[in-house]
């Protein structure tokens, strides 16, 4: 029974890293795209 509840939590915390590092990418490439928008110049792309 334990171990059944501790792989639930496990995977439950796998879950939302992953969507917690998935929605930072996201805002990471918002914020790029608005800087190449102002200057090409900080483009890496």
């Amino acid at each position: 029974m334990r171990i059944i509840l501790i792989s639930f939590i496990l995977l439950f915390a796998t879950h939302i890293g992953i969507n917690a590092i998935q929605k930072i990418n996201t805002i990471q490439d918002q914020k790029i795209d608005q800087l190449c928008s102002i200057d090409k110049a900080y483009c890496k792309r």
